[in-house]
């Protein structure tokens, strides 16, 4: 095909790191929406008195 493998592992590198950040940003939503939802706050607050 004419290409470098250095070009197919740089290529599969940049890939692999823009799953990496799309799968961060949705996790940092989830862990945002989970620390500010008051529905899990009340649960936190009942575990931690030990209920």
């Amino acid at each position: 095909m004419g290409t470098s493998p250095e070009f197919w592992t740089n290529l599969e590198a940049k890939y692999r790191l823009h799953l990496a950040e799309k799968e961060k940003t949705y996790l940092d939503g989830a862990a945002h929406y989970l620390n500010n939802n008051s529905y899990m706050r009340h649960f936190k607050v009942r575990f931690s008195c030990g209920w």
